[in-house]
């Protein structure tokens, strides 16, 4: 319990760390009469598991494992410091950064810009939200976010199925319960049209 304790502190310190850091990029940008004409992005690589489902670091689609840190200040988009109820994903940040700055996004990129959510973050768009490990690996996995609904596949291992406004914590997998069937298969299927993994299972 106290290397728990201990850990769950130690990153905590981490976040606090890189709050202050944040703050000083963004109150030097004011003292330098720069954050007219700056756009600032932070973001991370992965969450951390702080022991929810007792796991520990990244390696799961868990929330608090695949949800990633993401601050975008950009003038003239972003007002008021609000929070976008709507699910981005990092292959977005291209094509966003160059939409605030009025240039056009290049060909063949893999995600669209969020810049609609920076606008007006209090409306929930309706999106689909992917991420992987180890792809073309034994071990594959790979996660779809829809809606409400996330669909988590492991090769050679359990499906995972949660609805997140009901089920914030993820604590009941509707992917064991029979009347999800439906579900559980068409998320599947999104999944795989985006990624077959190279073996398959329920």
């Amino acid at each position: 319990m106290e290397q728990a304790k201990r850990r769950i502190a130690l990153y905590y310190a981490n976040l606090a760390q890189m709050d202050d850091c944040l703050g000083r990029v963004l109150n030097t940008l004011h003292e330098l009469d720069l954050e007219k004409d700056t756009v600032v992005l932070y973001t991370t690589d992965h969450g951390e598991m702080l022991g929810e489902h007792g796991l520990w670091q990244k390696f799961v689609f868990y929330e608090p494992s695949v949800g990633v840190p993401l601050i975008v200040r950009a003038p003239g988009v972003t007002e008021g410091g609000a929070r976008s109820k709507t699910p981005v994903s990092q292959v977005q940040v291209l094509p966003t950064l160059l939409d605030v700055c009025g240039l056009p996004a290049a060909s063949g990129l893999d995600g669209a810009s969020f810049a609609t959510d920076l606008r007006d973050p209090a409306k929930m768009r309706d999106t689909t939200v992917f991420a992987e490990y180890n792809l073309r690996n034994p071990r594959a996995k790979a996660m779809i976010r829809r809606g409400d609904f996330k669909y988590s596949y492991y090769s050679g291992d359990m499906a995972e199925l949660y609805n997140l406004r009901e089920d914030p914590k993820e604590m009941r997998n509707l992917a064991l319960e029979p009347a999800s069937v439906g579900k559980v298969d068409e998320m599947k299927a999104q999944l795989f049209a985006w990624h077959k993994p190279e073996a398959t299972s329920r």
